[in-house]
């Protein structure tokens, strides 16, 4: 178990070392931040696509509409579980 420890330490600073040597001149920093601007986009835009599918969801949730068949399915298997379970146990 040391063992990996060490091993783990090594390979960190092995990657700390070649970052440091990937920004040191001007022309590799520009690439560096480039790359992690586009990362962070990338990112922001995923955020915000599951957001709004998770906003979409919880102002569904509390208003059940009757002629939304898959939401009424889903309430209606809901309710049974409970019902099957008391049966079960009887």
């Amino acid at each position: 178990m040391g063992l990996v420890k060490s091993i783990g330490s090594y390979v960190m600073l092995g990657i700390g070392i070649a970052g440091v040597s990937m920004v040191s001149t001007k022309r590799n920093r520009g690439k560096v931040v480039n790359v992690y601007s586009k990362m962070r986009t990338k990112a922001l835009k995923l955020w915000e696509k599951q957001q709004s599918e998770v906003d979409h969801l919880l102002e569904k949730a509390g208003q059940p509409n009757p002629y939304d068949i898959d939401g009424s399915r889903m309430i209606d298997e809901g309710s049974m579980t409970g019902i099957q379970y008391y049966n079960r146990k009887q």
